[in-house]
């Protein structure tokens, strides 16, 4: 990608700062700098959006017999440039922030999340207006100096960073109310903010910080506290005081029992404590009547008790993987549970009294001793996701299909041995996943899967799907990885909707020739399987964002590969090639090209600046 001058910067940054591209401002600052308006606008939506802007820019347009504008109508134009109040750079690979924006005097919001700036330039102390600043994932080490005088922001967004202390001139920042520091190195508790009364969000997931001290109760407005993979051993008791806690996570800590003072926390709607140490279900939190999500997942509870109907709003319950056998009678109370979650527990069979909840929607199952669904099951009217992955249900029954409002059914590593046909009653299946079953042919003649958009297939016996899918007509997502199919055949182009579809490690050595009309595919994965060469048909995708070819014996790569323009990931690690040809560095938006374990020795220098390059 070629240099931009200072003044295509300019017009550059306004297009990826507004959520409506201005069309019209964009063709006048064009003309009024003797820019070919034209190239710029086509390249730039293509720069653009692989930037990642807030709207959506839309196809690529040109513009005819353009006139030139007045030096008046050019002073209007950069005018409304200089207004410019939210600037995003999120998710680019600058290294420098665009000297250009330092005349946005109205700057209010700017995002640079994800990049690889080090450093935040001097300048940005003359945003007086700054309300928001996103450095996450950026490669600062510490905050400059020069943002000290910025008193006006409100979100100041750290995640993801090198950060090991905050300056003390934070304590000046009156007016923040979110600070997120998740993944940081931080390994104490930072001082500096002691004073800030107005926080509502403090994000220390994932830091090294052992204690919370007890200036903590000064923050009286704090909704929301993530101490998520801390280092803390005990509840911190000096959040008794906030009682505007809403969220509080604690997930992933040494915690192992919850003190009675949690009853001072009477807003709190959501308690995260799953990947802790305890070991009972803590009866101080009963007369928490605002809870509304529980997750005690990955924990030693084994029991839960009556009183569990004394959480009327609750509608999240996460209980996978402890050691719960069975449920109580009181949980058909609960009329507001939504999602109930009993993954990998050693329940044998469905709590009965789970069918007399009218509200829930999602019911997980995963790798439970279950071995039927009783037929009580029809009662959830309102079930949209049934999750039975990992049980020991060998078939489903007929009384499935009056679960009218049912999305997402996952039946992966089940002992199925049969496609489940009653299934085509369900108008509104979406999701079917069969992975892993004893299933070997997929029925000629069925019908009634309007629908369903991902198939999964993965892991079985069935080799051969050319007469079943015409029935699947708004399927988006095919998975046939690991298994015996040797060819696809040309009722592919009957899947008009179809975006990803999985053929890696099955013995498929070519493509059907209709696969060049296929212009909606955008994530093909053909790792591990038998083809030889790179099938050239696959140029005509015009719209293959990524694209693995992994593990397969393919020696070269077609100067072809050029008109993948929207390709953002190729993976061509462990193949034979030798070489990259050069036409690839015509893909402006690759962003991610993994070499691993080839013998290619030179890299066009024209992708390196813009492309993550994996190799050994």
């Amino acid at each position: 990608m070629r240099k931009y001058t200072e003044e295509e910067e300019k017009i550059i940054t306004l297009i990826e700062a507004t959520d409506e591209v201005n069309i019209e401002l964009t063709r006048q600052l064009c003309l009024g700098l003797n820019i070919d308006f034209d190239e710029f606008i086509e390249e730039v939506f293509e720069f653009s959006f692989w930037w990642g802007t807030f709207g959506v820019i839309g196809k690529k347009q040109k513009y005819k017999n353009i006139k030139k504008l007045s030096n008046s109508e050019i002073k209007t134009g950069i005018q409304n440039i200089k207004k410019c109040e939210h600037i995003y750079l999120g998710n680019t690979h600058l290294t420098k922030i665009p000297v250009s924006i330092q005349n946005f005097k109205n700057l209010t919001h700017l995002t640079l999340e994800n990049t690889p700036i080090k450093e935040v330039p001097q300048y940005i102390q003359n945003f007086k207006k700054l309300q928001a600043l996103d450095l996450s994932g950026t490669q600062i080490t510490e905050l400059p100096v020069h943002l000290q005088n910025l008193i006006q922001i409100h979100l100041l967004y750290l995640n993801n960073t090198q950060i090991t202390k905050l300056p003390q001139y934070i304590q000046n920042f009156e007016n923040i109310g979110v600070l997120e520091l998740n993944n940081t190195q931080l390994n104490e508790f930072p001082e500096s903010i002691k004073n800030l009364k107005k926080l509502r969000i403090l994000d220390l997931r994932n830091t090294q910080i052992k204690e919370i001290p007890q200036y903590i109760q000064n923050f009286k407005n704090l909704g929301t506290l993530y101490l998520d993979g801390t280092q803390i051993t005990e509840f911190p008791k000096h959040i008794q005081n906030l009682t505007e806690i809403e969220s509080l996570g604690l997930s992933n800590t040494q915690i192992a029992e919850i003190p009675e003072s949690i009853k001072s926390l009477i807003s709190l709607g959501e308690l995260d404590l799953s990947n802790t140490q305890i070991t009972k279900f803590p009866k101080h939190i009963g007369g928490l009547t605002n809870i509304w999500s529980l997750n005690f997942s990955n924990t030693n509870i084994k029991e839960l008790p009556n009183t569990i109907e004394y959480f009327p709003n609750l509608s999240y319950l996460y209980l996978g993987d402890t050691q719960i056998t069975e449920i109580p009678k009181s949980i058909q109370h609960l009329q507001k549970l939504r999602v109930l979650d009993l993954s990998g527990t050693p329940i044998t069979q469905i709590p009965i009294n789970v069918f007399n909840i009218e509200n829930l929607d999602s019911l997980h199952l995963n790798n439970t001793q279950i071995h039927e669904i009783s037929e009580d099951i029809q009662s959830l009217q309102n079930l949209d996701k049934l999750s039975l992955n990992g049980t020991q249900i060998t078939e489903l029954p007929i009384y499935l299909q009056n679960l009218e409002q049912l999305r997402e059914l996952n039946l992966n590593e089940t002992p199925i041995t049969e496609f489940p046909t009653h299934l085509q009653n369900l108008n509104n299946l979406s999701v079917l996943e069969l992975g892993s079953t004893q299933i070997t042919e997929l029925p000629k003649n069925i019908q009634g899967f309007d629908n369903l958009w991902k198939l999964d297939l993965s892991n079985t016996s069935i080799n051969d799907v050319s007469k079943s899918l015409r029935n699947f007509t708004h399927l988006s997502s095919l998975d046939l990885s690991n298994t015996p199919i040797k060819k696809i055949s040309e009722e592919i182009q009957l899947l008009p909707r179809l975006l990803y579809l999985n053929l890696s490690n099955t013995p498929i050595t070519e493509l059907p020739n209709s696969i060049q009309y296929r212009d909606e595919l955008g994530n093909w994965d053909f790792s591990g399987s038998q083809i030889t060469k790179f099938p050239k048909d696959i140029s005509t995708l015009k719209n293959l964002w990524k694209l693995d070819l992994s593990n397969t014996q393919i020696e070269e790569i077609p100067e072809e590969i050029e008109q993948l323009t929207e390709l953002k990931e190729l993976n061509l690690s462990r193949t034979h090639i030798k070489e990259i040809p050069t036409s690839i560095q015509n893909l402006s938006k690759l962003t991610i090209l993994d070499l691993r374990g080839t013998q290619v020795k030179s890299i066009p220098e024209a992708i390196k600046s813009h492309t993550n390059i994996i190799i050994d």
